[in-house]
């Protein structure tokens, strides 16, 4: 799915947060509500301007930003010499889709 089409950044809205499209529905604070233990459904009785589309696209955001960090962090951690061999060579094998089954 591409989130891109449902969230998106405005300065003039909740300056420059994430926001479902059309809504000023925070990608935070959806996450918040998730978090607190609602569900998608409790989500979409209580906000009838989003719809399941939505809350797939709020998910996607959030896995796609964790991994952008996660993997420059990976990243940065190789150049400063912090991860052994097995690690880069183990993580240089996900990043080409040849996990090991463990």
């Amino acid at each position: 799915m591409d989130w891109k089409i449902y969230i998106h950044s405005d300065p003039k809205i909740l300056l420059g947060k994430p926001v479902v499209k059309g809504t000023r529905l925070s990608v935070e604070f959806i996450l918040g509500l998730f978090s607190e233990g609602w569900t998608e459904q409790q989500v979409l009785e209580n906000y009838p301007t989003l719809n399941i589309r939505s809350i797939q696209a709020v998910r996607q955001w959030i896995f796609d930003v964790d991994y952008q960090r996660w993997d420059g962090q990976i990243e940065r951690d190789i150049a400063e010499g912090k991860l052994d061999a097995l690690a880069e060579e183990a993580i240089s094998e996900f990043k080409a889709g040849q996990c090991r089954e463990i």
